[in-house]
């Protein structure tokens, strides 16, 4: 009997199985290799003590019986999901008229399924093996994409959210404040005057100001506060569960934080000032575009009225 190639690293496997003579086959297989010694088996005989051992000890996979007493496999691996309690490469037994059904747990999660009867030993280690390995595989690709997913919503510049992340928070702030009955508000700021900064020292150094902006800004937001660039020097901030008043506070808070010292960049110094305007978020609003044509109106009379200051729009 060919052996297969094993890591050298030990594997914690737990293996769920009620029927005595199915688990001593199962046992004698694991043996009867040469690799045996690598792997640790713990054996519990329900779904209980599964959930239990879980809690207790760390596995690097499950070796799981289709059927058990107190349920089969899709009816455990369901419990696992809503919990979030595993989160481990799983390997079913399965019997031959339960191939089918098998099949389908693997659009479950499962890594594999193995038909119970003479099992070979290096076809289970393998099967475990690789279980590990395309479930390693899979969780890096899942990292990997929801850092994408995360980079998607971020502006490159500030590294605060871009127009699309502010969608996307805009629209969870709308449900949760026309659940709750609870008002939001949003803020919109201008840096007066910016272009002059680009024309006169470069869009390299235009951009190291907007960082320190938007560093500032942030730095006045509180953590339930969702500060996002929406284009150019201009930035939008969502401020949940905030009344026009509290609103009215914090634009000021983010205007002097800004205004209160200058900005020094490499050998240059500016003093920014920024134009807030401060609305309410109609519960019509659908966009970030809405919400703009809304706010708009308000930054606008802080313009007309010598920039550097904030105004409110009802």
């Amino acid at each position: 009997m060919t052996s297969c190639t094993w890591p050298t690293e030990r594997i914690k496997l737990l293996y769920i199985e009620d029927d005595e003579v199915d688990r001593m086959s199962v046992m004698r297989a694991l043996h009867a290799t040469e690799n045996s010694r690598l792997v640790d088996v713990e054996h519990v005989s329900d779904t209980y003590s599964a959930l239990d051992a879980l809690q207790r000890h760390t596995f690097d996979c499950v070796l799981l019986d289709f059927q058990l007493p107190d349920g089969n496999a899709f009816s455990l691996l369901d419990e696992w999901k809503s919990s979030g309690l595993i989160r481990i490469p799983v390997v079913i037994l399965t019997s031959l008229n339960e191939e089918s059904v098998a099949l389908d747990a693997l659009h479950k999660g499962v890594q594999d399924y193995i038909i119970k009867g003479n099992i070979p030993g290096d076809l289970l280690l393998r099967s475990i093996r690789y279980a590990i390995e395309r479930f390693r595989v899979q969780s890096q690709l899942e990292k990997a994409n929801e850092k994408l997913e995360h980079l998607a919503f971020l502006d490159p510049l500030t590294e605060i959210l871009n127009r699309r992340g502010l969608e996307h928070i805009l629209l969870l702030d709308l449900e949760r404040a026309s659940r709750y009955s609870q008002p939001l508000h949003a803020v919109i700021v201008d840096c007066d005057n910016f272009k002059k900064i680009n024309d006169t020292f470069g869009h390299d150094i235009g951009d190291l100001f907007l960082k320190e902006i938007s560093h500032r800004i942030r730095g006045a937001a509180r953590s339930m506060d969702h500060v996002g660039r929406i284009g150019g020097d201009e930035f939008l901030i969502l401020l949940p569960s905030d009344h026009s008043d509290e609103a009215i506070r914090f634009a000021e808070r983010v205007r002097q934080a800004v205004a209160e010292r200058p900005i020094k960049i490499k050998e240059h110094t500016m003093q920014q000032t920024i134009s807030l305007g401060v609305c309410p978020v109609p519960a019509e609003t659908h966009s970030i575009t809405d919400l703009l044509a809304h706010a708009d109106i308000a930054l606008r009379k802080s313009k007309l009225a010598g920039k550097n200051r904030v105004s409110e729009q009802c």
